[in-house]
């Protein structure tokens, strides 16, 4: 649901600045994605799809190509990896 949320959104690539790309991403996608994680059970495979879609949403908010490491992506939006962070404070 939330991959197709931000396929709908065309202002997440647009000229905004780029702190207001990400509020937004934060705002309505990762709501999305989260939207009743507290009774999730996580499995490691759960936890794999999450990272690779914090990634995909940085890469495609971005414009960068799939062969750049997710360390080189996470540095030029300047964030960390915080959705799963978000997902184990709202479990407790």
């Amino acid at each position: 649901m939330a991959n197709a949320a931000f396929s709908k959104k065309a202002h997440f690539t647009s000229k905004l600045d780029l702190s207001v790309r990400k509020k937004l991403l934060k705002c309505y996608i990762w709501r999305i994605t989260l939207c009743g994680a507290e009774p999730w059970a996580l499995r490691n495979v759960d936890y794999k799809y999450l990272q690779s879609f914090e990634v995909w949403c940085w890469r495609r908010m971005e414009k960068i190509s799939l062969t750049d490491c997710v360390i080189k992506v996470l540095h030029k939006v300047r964030e960390k990896r915080n959705l799963l962070h978000t997902i184990e404070k709202a479990k407790t």
